[in-house]
């Protein structure tokens, strides 16, 4: 076994568990730059057990916020002090895209929608699954017939734990828009098994005002806002990544909303919240999934701004919110502190902001949150070939 000749010759040097230890302890980026110092360590860097112990038992986990600059590369900062800019540049591809999207982000892999052709065609385009932090990259062409009258309303990345699969996920409704008793279709790519599964829901009472909006992943599901039936009631869309169905979230009781503009999703630890402009900035955190009743308003923010909130970070003196200030086409990013009931604005250095870029034609933030890790990406050697296609079992 090839794990136990890279334990046999490091261990001559220092007992192997120790050094395992030892390892544990260290960053994703550490453990990368190891990789140079011989071949056994390269080995044992690369080796699927080691990789899979380091994530179950890493005690360094860097997040980072990284967001779209232009087509070819990304900004990568520092998430809890947003002093350390980087740009990282995408993998060297075959071909020139003309737009990418930033679709959802698991366990450090970055998933990439990139349009190549025509953009009002949701056909013509490919999928990037890239860990940013190794630089591995497999690339999913979408080369699929799907039914005459189709509009793309939202998609999004995850990972099922059940089954140890990462899953792309896109929806449609049929008859060319969002009118009452359209079928929602939906595609579900999977990386394990290299395939596409769609299947239909007849008459969904779910309208998605915008299209592409992005997705957030909490237990185990994608969850996206949306209106449900003919009274156009605002609710919380959950597409569940290991049965691949759809239910739906309920707002606070208290929580009334006619637009969804009014409404901001994000993930507080592993909670889902929601961040609601009531003149104030209130958020709510679901402490009990599924359950109405569990909502619980956890800060009241006094601002001028309703902000798009993109990250908590825990830090020493507690846990601090992330947010977005709207500013045309540049967005300036701020900290909140709850306990200080401040907010002040992200400056690296003296002389630069933290700006978030988007792109000209999209309201939307291309910027995310990863968590940089070891992953493998399967079969990540560039193109992959045409994926199957196949109707779900109903």
């Amino acid at each position: 076994m090839r794990s136990c000749r890279i334990k046999e010759i490091l261990s001559s040097y220092l007992p192997i568990e120790l050094i395992i230890n030892i390892l544990y302890r260290l960053p994703v980026k550490s453990l990368i730059r190891f990789k140079s110092v011989s071949k056994p360590w390269k080995s044992l860097v690369e080796d699927p057990d080691f990789v899979k112990s380091y994530m179950d038992q890493q005690q360094v986990k860097t997040k980072r916020l990284i967001t779209k600059c232009d087509t070819s590369s990304f900004l990568s900062t520092d998430l809890d002090s947003l002093d350390k800019l980087s740009i990282v540049n995408m993998p060297k591809l075959q071909r020139s895209y003309r737009h990418i999207e930033l679709i959802g982000s698991s366990n450090g892999l970055v998933t990439l929608c990139c349009t190549f052709s025509n953009l009002n065609d949701p056909l013509v385009f490919d999928f990037i699954i890239w860990n940013m932090a190794t630089r591995k990259h497999l690339i999913i062409p979408l080369e699929l017939p799907h039914p005459p009258k189709c509009t793309l309303l939202v998609q999004g990345f995850g990972y099922n734990s059940v089954c140890d699969d990462y899953k792309v996920v896109r929806a449609f409704k049929s008859g060319g828009g969002g009118g009452d008793g359209d079928d929602l279709i939906t595609m579900v790519y999977s990386l394990k098994k290299h395939e596409w599964v769609w299947s239909t829901i007849n008459s969904p009472d779910y309208h998605f005002e915008d299209l592409l909006v992005g997705s957030l992943v909490s237990n185990g599901a994608l969850h996206w806002l949306a209106f449900e039936g003919y009274a156009w009631d605002p609710i919380i869309v959950a597409f569940d990544l290991n049965t691949e169905e759809y239910h739906k979230v309920s707002l606070p009781v208290n929580v009334i909303a006619d637009e969804l503009e009014s409404l901001r999703l994000a993930v507080l630890g592993d909670s889902l919240c929601i961040l609601v402009d009531v003149g104030d900035v209130d958020i709510w955190v679901i402490k009990d999934y599924m359950v109405k009743e569990s909502w619980t308003k956890v800060y009241s923010l006094r601002l001028k701004i309703f902000p798009m909130p993109l990250a908590f970070s825990i830090s020493g003196d507690g846990t601090t919110l992330l947010l977005l200030k709207y500013k045309e086409f540049a967005h300036r990013a701020y900290w909140y502190n709850p306990s200080e009931s401040t907010i002040y604005l992200c400056k690296p250095s003296l002389e630069e902001e933290v700006q978030i870029f988007v792109a000209p034609s999209s309201r939307f933030v291309t910027a995310m949150i990863y968590e940089e890790s070891l992953t493998p990406i399967v079969g990540s050697k560039g193109t992959r070939g045409k994926p199957t296609l196949k109707q779900r079992e109903k």
